[in-house]
């Protein structure tokens, strides 16, 4: 198809399956994410499924984007012809850093998810200085190269540009990896503006699961669970045998208020970073 071999699947989201592919002419692989028209096609979809605009945003974002840390856009096939909407990227062997049963191919524990992290914590810098919140940072969207520490941070259906005008909402992104200030308008106390620091929390938790193997906050259905995340602090048991940087680390990422939540450049100085020195950055 327009000069690639389809193979195997690798991936799956909301309206569109990725698949491996390979370049017929050199060889080279890709991951083709593949959108039918069909399912994504109307604005009175069911809130899962994204629209054609919605399609059409996320590669319009993606092409903004050139980051080490972050999955690139290679080609997009849009051809009125095709019953479907190829987008044609770059393509990372190892698969997710961790699913959502808490499975790794790597062993982790603190010490090896730091240079895995730093990644992650670049990669979000780079969005939020161009104006992008990822709003759904969790391990599913953090790809990893065997052998590597490097990390390539995926999935922008759900980013958004900063603009003054947007305003949160808790349809994007995944439950358990919700900010406060989301769960607030989704209980009905209450929204503000989009901002970075929903991305902060996000990677905190994803911290706490690629560490622990567990949530933070739990709840038996999503009202539950947002009003645990609202309500309840974080907590660390004595088993896990935690340093006191890493604990601090976690707590100032999952602050509730916004406002008081730890900043990118503020997380790069932190004492948790130490023994990776301050050429990491």
């Amino acid at each position: 198809m327009n000069g690639y071999l389809i193979g195997e699947t690798v991936g799956s989201g909301s309206a569109g399956k990725v698949k491996l592919c390979k370049n017929l002419r050199n060889g080279q692989q890709f991951a083709m994410k593949i959108w039918n028209r069909n399912d994504c096609g109307s604005l009175f979809k069911s809130k899962k499924m994204p629209t054609m605009m919605d399609v059409q945003r996320e590669i319009n974002l993606m092409k903004k984007l050139n980051h080490p840390n972050i999955v690139k856009l290679h080609q997009v096939i849009d051809e009125m012809n095709h019953k479907n909407l190829y987008i044609v990227m770059e393509y990372v062997p190892g698969g997710c850093i961790m699913d959502s049963k808490f499975r790794s191919k790597l062993v982790l524990s603190e010490s090896l998810v730091k240079p895995y992290f730093v990644g992650l914590v670049k990669a979000v810098k780079y969005l939020h200085s161009l104006h992008i919140v990822h709003r759904d940072i969790k391990p599913e969207n953090i790809l990893f190269r065997p052998g590597s520490t490097e990390i390539k941070l995926c999935d922008f259906s759900s980013a958004e540009v900063l603009t003054a005008e947007l305003r949160l909402t808790g349809s994007a992104g995944t439950a358990s990896f919700t900010a406060p200030e989301l769960c607030k308008e989704y209980v009905g106390v209450g929204s503000g503006p989009l901002a970075f620091p929903t991305d902060i929390w996000s990677s905190g938790v994803t911290l706490y699961c690629l560490v622990l193997r567990s949530y933070p906050f739990n709840g038996k259905n999503v009202g539950a669970l947002y009003h645990n995340i609202l309500s309840s602090e974080v907590s660390f048991s004595p088993a896990d045998d935690l340093s006191i940087q890493f604990q601090d680390l976690i707590k100032r990422m999952l602050s509730k208020n916004p406002s008081q939540r730890i900043s990118i450049p503020e997380i790069q100085k932190h004492p948790w970073f130490a023994s990776l020195g301050r050429a990491v950055w």
